[in-house]
């Protein structure tokens, strides 16, 4: 017999909402939190135009340079 659903349509009766655990929310907060801590203790960071040319270069198959992180104002 069809059905009027795909395998991937949510069914009335799951409990689960299809949306990123908060337990992998929090984890990628916390994870962001001591990066952004780290970027300030070390007082270096690579600025995102160097970093997006960077990685324009690589996904087209061109040679590329990485870029370097520098330190910034504050």
């Amino acid at each position: 017999m069809a059905s009027d659903r795909t395998k991937h349509a949510r069914r009335d009766d799951e409990e689960e909402p299809l949306t990123l655990p908060s337990a992998m929310r929090r984890r990628f907060h916390e994870e962001a939190r001591q990066r952004y801590a780290n970027v300030l203790a070390g007082g270096t960071a690579i600025d995102w135009a160097s970093m997006r040319r960077y990685m324009g270069q690589r996904m087209a198959g061109l040679p590329a340079e990485r870029p370097i992180a520098r330190r910034f104002w504050r």
